[in-house]
């Protein structure tokens, strides 16, 4: 019974030896069979490939606060549309803060005092003006008291006058310029206080317009944490957080990418996708949230590291940058470097792999 299994092993052996053989001398002519890829990220032609991307602006805006201070409160999210010289976000400064404070109360205090000197010079006025008024009507009863006077004594040097009379008009006259010199000099004090109420008024108004300039320049400084959108775009990234230290020479705040910048659809295809894809081919572009957008037109613009760049057309701004797209990139099913991997029947020490599998 041995005997026999003996006999059949040795048949086997000779008869799988000699399949060899023949297979060997065939080696040289026999048909080379190319290996599909086999990768989920190709169609059923082998010469799309498939892949999911994201909308890239080519030149996105980062936006960084013109002061330094904590991030008080951000007002855009990531994905928001927003138009130049929207508030994105607000920067406290406590130093600034303090400042404009202290000259808001100075600013405060002198417009009070300055408004206190303008009714006074008012006041002063109206007093100045009644007290020409006196003196004028003061001037006009003195000319004729002394009109009068001269008048009684021509008459009781002549005696035709009694001089009781006359000596009444000399005291009458004594007594109008007396009142009269009196009111000119209350009349000179009013105008001298009326003028330096005016002197003072004039300085003060002149420092509460420096004063004025310092608060808005402080109250400017202030207006610097206050961030607003240089461009029209999509919010594409958020880097600060509320309460971060943020300023001028740290990290941006956000980055925006602009809608009227060229945008790319970017893809990572794994290796074997990748020797098959060069600048030039044709791309199809297919938003996965826009139900109403058809297919972009675009073609293979570049590569950056392991991702490709496949720039579309879209002139209505519909995909806008951090969209999720399917691309489908047309290859010609031929890779760049050495084609699809192939392997040769009959030849010892050369296997087959799908492309997936480099």
């Amino acid at each position: 019974m041995m005997r026999r299994w003996l006999v059949y092993g040795l048949m086997f052996m000779a008869v799988g030896g000699l399949a060899y053989w023949v297979g060997l001398q065939r080696g040289g002519t026999m048909a080379e069979v190319a290996v599909p890829p086999g990768d989920p990220g190709a169609d059923a032609d082998t010469a799309t490939v498939v892949l999911m991307g994201v909308v890239q602006s080519a030149s996105p805006v980062e936006v960084l606060p013109d002061t330094s201070g904590k991030l008080q409160s951000l007002h855009v999210r990531k994905g928001d549309l927003v138009k130049e010289g929207d508030l994105l976000a607000i920067v406290r400064n406590d130093a600034f803060e303090a400042i404009e404070e202290r000259l808001a109360r100075e600013y405060q205090a002198l417009l009070m005092r300055v408004e206190d000197l303008e009714k006074s010079v008012a006041r002063a006025k109206l007093e100045t003006a009644r007290l020409k008024s006196e003196v004028e009507a003061s001037a006009s009863r003195l000319r004729l008291v002394q009109h009068e006077a001269e008048r009684q004594r021509l008459l009781h040097e002549q005696g035709a006058t009694a001089r009781q009379k006359y000596q009444q008009a000399q005291a009458d006259r004594e007594s109008s310029e007396t009142q009269h010199y009196a009111l000119e000099q209350v009349l000179k004090t009013a105008e001298t206080q009326m003028a330096s109420l005016e002197q003072s008024l004039g300085v003060d108004r002149y420092t509460l317009a420096d004063k004025q300039a310092e608060w808005e320049a402080a109250k400017g400084d202030v207006g610097l944490g206050e961030v607003f959108a240089p461009v029209e775009g999509v919010v594409t990234e958020i880097r600060a957080v509320e309460g971060a230290d943020v300023g001028p020479n740290a990290e941006p705040l956000l980055q925006i990418a602009p809608m009227d910048a060229m945008r790319y659809a970017v893809v990572q295809p794994n290796e074997a996708q990748m020797r098959r894809i060069r600048v030039g081919q044709t791309a199809e572009v297919r938003p996965q949230a826009l139900s109403d957008v058809r297919e972009l037109p675009g073609s293979v613009s570049g590569f950056r590291g392991q991702e490709v760049l496949v720039e579309f057309l879209d002139a209505n701004n519909s995909v806008p940058p951090g969209s999720q797209v399917q691309v489908s990139i047309d290859t010609g099913g031929e890779e760049i470097a050495t084609g699809l991997p192939l392997l040769r029947l009959g030849t010892r020490g050369r296997t087959g792999r799908s492309p997936s599998n480099h």
